[in-house]
């Protein structure tokens, strides 16, 4: 499936996403700010409690965006990131001969597969875009603790947890308005 190119300014009908892995010396993390058509948002907050690169953080804040779109079941997403590398694997414009990132490349295009449209953009600085604004009713918010990658076998130091299918979920789905 190809990517289907649209006025950036339109989101009548689209959906957007902005998304941003991070590292530090405190540990790696990644973030999700959905936004429906409404102008709702649906935040996802995820410590990464494994090691990985860089590179690796990105595509997991990218597919954590993109699993809760297919399964809000959103056909049509424009998505932010501001890492030009994983932008240009995901368009296919720079070859990926990393086999970690080879498979996060794959699940990316199988979730994009699953979709109408979906356009990918890089932009400066995407956390600070990540913070909403007092125009858009915030609506949820997810938080989760990852104890594995989403694409399995691509780090070697991963802590094993066995409960919740690896995942522990803290359950903050709550109106962001109710606690104010």
């Amino acid at each position: 499936m190809g990517i289907r190119k649209s006025d950036s300014s339109d989101y009548t009908n689209y959906w957007t996403l902005h998304f941003d892995g991070s590292k530090s010396q405190e540990g790696a993390g990644s973030r999700c700010i959905l936004r429906d058509s409404k102008r709702k948002l649906t935040i996802l907050a995820c410590r990464l409690e494994f090691e990985g690169t860089n590179n690796i953080d990105e595509y997991e804040a990218l597919l954590q965006g993109l699993k809760k779109v297919v399964d809000l079941k959103v056909k049509n997403i424009k998505l932010f990131g501001d890492s030009k590398f994983i932008l240009r694997q995901v368009n296919n414009t720079i070859h990926c001969n990393l086999g970690h990132l080879k498979n996060y490349q794959n699940k990316v295009w199988h979730l994009k597969s699953l979709l109408d449209s979906f356009d990918i953009s890089s932009i400066a600085n995407v956390a600070s875009k990540l913070l909403p604004s007092k125009d858009f009713i915030r609506d949820k918010l997810y938080v989760q603790l990852l104890f594995k990658p989403l694409v399995p076998n691509n780090v070697t130091n991963w802590r094993v947890l066995m409960m919740m299918n690896n995942c522990h979920n803290f359950y903050i789905v709550k109106t962001l308005s109710k606690i104010k």
